[in-house]
């Protein structure tokens, strides 16, 4: 079961993990991302949109930041790992695999 809290305040630490990881071997397999400036533009390009719990993902708090230009989302926890919203609850996925779903058009 998924929880949205409320009065969260916003998080972009564990996005700004995430970011540092792009590579340009990322940048290179991806169409949308070759057009982007890596890294430092990568938060203006998206939106908090809060924060969940999963009672599949025990004891962690998974925050929410959607792209403004491919409406898809970056699910990342504390410790930046990153998740999938498949079926009702959130599994993890590999960080690349998040960051090329993310800005996928």
């Amino acid at each position: 079961m998924v929880k949205t809290l409320e009065n969260e305040q916003t998080n972009w630490i564990p996005f700004e993990k995430i970011i540092k990881l792009a590579t340009p071997e990322l940048v290179d397999n991806s169409p949308f991302l070759k057009t982007q400036k890596v890294r430092e533009s990568f938060i203006h390009d998206f939106m908090f949109m809060g924060t969940v719990i999963d009672s599949c993902v025990p004891g962690k708090r998974i925050y929410l930041y959607k792209h403004s230009e491919t409406k898809r989302y970056m699910n990342i926890d504390d410790d930046g790992q990153c998740y999938s919203y498949k079926e009702s609850f959130y599994q993890p996925i590999k960080t690349q695999a998040a960051l090329l779903t993310a800005f996928e058009c």
